[in-house]
């Protein structure tokens, strides 16, 4: 089973930006590394969904807030971010938005606050996926492999062109 990194974990790195160099230093084939992360406020979600797919030996570090997202230094791999659409700080609607600026994975987004509006404006930003609470975890886990293969070969054609 794969290791659950939580926020709090993150804070014990001695590194100003919270970093997982320590865990993952080690080279590794690329599906191997890849990463979902995790930006919810509630700690039920935050502790069943990574339970949930690392059982099915996939890595997640949870978040309970954008800003906790926002000041962790990413690895540079194949990765996906399962957004809720109420956050403490920003909503996931601006969190999405902000993340299409720069140069990141791929969003999920799981909702029990959830109107139309809400989720066309996701959608039309590029989410790849919007799911209701209560979910099917098959939907989630189906949603998660399509955008991880989608970023991996993202990847790699940048890869290739540069």
């Amino acid at each position: 089973m794969q290791t659950i990194y939580h926020e709090a974990d993150l804070a014990l790195v001695p590194h100003p930006k919270r970093t997982l160099t320590f865990a993952f230093n080690r080279p590794c084939p690329e599906q191997m590394c890849e990463m979902i992360y995790l930006v919810y406020d509630d700690p039920r979600v935050r502790q069943e969904i990574p339970a949930s797919l690392a059982a099915l030996d996939l890595k997640v570090i949870a978040f309970a807030s954008a800003s906790g997202y926002l000041d962790f230094i990413r690895r540079d791999t194949a990765a996906c971010v399962i957004l809720n659409i109420c956050l403490p700080d920003l909503s996931g609607l601006e969190l999405q938005q902000r993340l299409a600026e720069k140069d990141n994975p791929p969003v999920i987004f799981i909702s029990d606050q959830c109107d139309i509006a809400s989720t066309v404006s996701a959608m039309k930003a590029g989410a790849i996926e919007f799911l209701t609470k209560p979910f099917d975890l098959r939907a989630l886990v189906s949603a998660v492999r399509v955008v991880l293969d989608r970023d991996r070969k993202l990847r790699q054609r940048k890869a290739e062109i540069a």
